[in-house]
């Protein structure tokens, strides 16, 4: 009995279980059936595992527990904001630098090959490249506004970059966003972080501040998510904005504005400088004549 005891002990079937020592609990025998299903064994000190590699459970007070093991990307204490995960080496910068400048000159020449439809009473429709429209760099015209389908060929290129970006966009806040710290939350880099807590002391200040009117509706406190989904939303819209050809007309037409109300306002300051002036000089010259009659 004692010699097929340690030959038991000695065998694989043996160390499916662990001996127990002193006062520590066995497994229950449903652990152990858990074990056998595995085909995991006992590798000492209440740990198990498979043969020649790491333990992955251990034994708990009597129950059969996973051991957990650090993840990559998970936060550990003094690791709380994003790493930069931008090329280090000038080799990997240079790669990375190639990589763009591919996928900016296809999506360049996407929009270039893009067609605009043109409608005239009485014909039939016709399509016509972007890039016999425009100039360089979105064609060879030699005026960029020579073209009469000049302003409708921008709009579409504008219409092109606010979707490409407008995707990109989503792309990387459903990226970020996956990459959590132990609170659940996303992980910022150190200037979001800075960023972020301006915007919520901002937003308390504002709502302390008007509070007490009843016109003022109180802002929610941003969060984490809120805050890293409105930036870099407002990062790649701003990319599709440089391509906006209404950008330039409104700037124009803002300073076209400006100027007017501010020619307007100085006609009127001359205007009450000149009544006034009537205005005092009326006594004296009444005073004169007086003086003359008399």
């Amino acid at each position: 009995m004692i010699r097929l005891k340690n030959i038991l002990l000695e065998s694989k079937v043996g160390h499916l279980v662990e001996q127990p020592k002193g006062n520590k609990k066995p497994l229950s025998d449903k652990d152990k059936e858990k074990l056998k299903k595995m085909k995991l064994v006992h590798l000492g000190q209440g740990t198990y595992g498979k043969e020649g590699k790491p333990a992955t459970y251990k034994n708990v007070d009597g129950k059969l527990t996973k051991i957990e093991k650090d993840k990559k990307g998970d936060t550990k204490k003094g690791d709380v904001f994003k790493k930069d995960d931008k090329p280090k080496s000038k080799k990997d910068q240079e790669k990375a630098q190639k990589a763009t400048s591919k996928k900016e000159k296809k999506e360049l020449e996407k929009i270039k090959k893009a067609k605009i439809v043109v409608r005239e009473p009485g014909k039939p429709d016709k399509e016509i490249a972007i890039e016999d429209i425009l100039s360089d760099p979105f064609g060879k015209a030699k005026n960029n506004d020579e073209h009469p389908q000049a302003k409708k060929a921008k709009k579409k290129v504008y219409e092109m970059y606010k979707e490409r970006y407008g995707k990109e966009g989503k792309a990387e806040v459903k990226k970020r966003l996956k990459n959590k710290d132990k609170n659940g939350d996303p992980i910022l880099t150190k200037e979001e972080q800075t960023l972020y807590e301006r915007e919520v002391e901002r937003v308390k200040q504002e709502n302390e501040e008007n509070k007490n009117d009843e016109w003022y509706e109180e802002k929610p406190i941003p969060n984490k998510s809120s805050f890293l989904n409105d930036k870099i939303t407002d990062e790649y819209n701003k990319k599709a904005d440089y391509f906006d050809p209404e950008g330039v007309i409104t700037i124009g037409l803002k300073n076209q504005v400006v100027m007017k109300v501010c020619l307007v306002i100085l006609t009127l300051m001359m205007m009450m400088i000149l009544i006034l002036m009537t205005t005092l000089e009326m006594p004296n010259q009444m005073t004169l004549d007086n003086h003359y009659l008399n």
